[in-house]
């Protein structure tokens, strides 16, 4: 995963971050922790960020987050 984040780090902070120019950068001396119960998950390592970037609002609108409350 981090080799992931290094290939799209188009700011080159993960570069610093492994020459020490930046501390505390997650992935490389702050571990990352990798959340227990996500409500979803989007893999963009395997299919295109613009495939998945669609299940964002279509989750969101399942799951209600969306919707609007409705007048009384």
């Amino acid at each position: 995963m981090l080799e992931t984040c290094i290939e799209r780090d188009v700011k080159g902070l993960y570069k610093k971050a492994l020459e020490g120019r930046i501390i505390d950068m997650t992935g490389v001396q702050d571990p990352y922790e990798e959340p227990i119960n996500s409500e979803i998950t989007v893999d963009t390592e395997h299919i295109s960020i613009d495939n998945r970037a669609a299940e964002i609002p279509h989750y969101l609108d399942m799951a209600n987050y969306l919707r609007m409350p409705q007048p009384v």
